[in-house]
């Protein structure tokens, strides 16, 4: 926390600079396991968590619902995924339920940051792959002319 507590001080009086707490979801339910590792709400100014499914059925609310309610709806806080990504047989599925989610539920919910790399073998590559990879994702998120 001093290094936290460090930064923060050296830039609260500059208002283009956001104070975002994000630590990984290391799987189930880390909401109350995070509580220790709260900086506090005078310090955060958005907070997120990373999560990488790893089977179908871990779904967005699986990954970040009780963490959202926790730190984004609980301390009324705007919430951002700071890293997510998803393996070649996930990757639609995935985005979709990344853009799906309901403003009513969520509404705290602004942002997400996709991991787009090819990682030892592992193509979580959503629009850098190829032109088809592009297509492809394009048509998954209904974007396609």
């Amino acid at each position: 926390m001093t290094a936290w507590n460090n930064v923060a001080k050296a830039v609260s009086d500059n208002p283009l600079v956001s104070m975002f707490w994000s630590p990984n979801n290391l799987g189930g339910n880390p909401a109350s396991d995070l509580d220790e590792w709260y900086p506090g709400d005078d310090t955060v100014d958005l907070v997120g968590i990373d999560c990488y499914p790893q089977f179908t059925n871990q779904t967005f609310e699986w990954c970040y619902k009780d963490f959202y309610d926790r730190f984004a709806a609980g301390k009324q806080k705007p919430f951002a995924i700071g890293e997510t990504g998803a393996d070649t047989e996930l990757k639609d599925n995935w985005a979709k339920e990344l853009v799906g989610q309901s403003r009513a539920e969520y509404p705290n919910y602004i942002s997400m940051s996709w991991f787009e790399y090819l990682k030892q073998g592992v193509d979580f590559r959503l629009v850098m792959g190829d032109e088809e990879t592009l297509e492809q994702t394009k048509e998954t998120l209904g974007l396609s002319h």
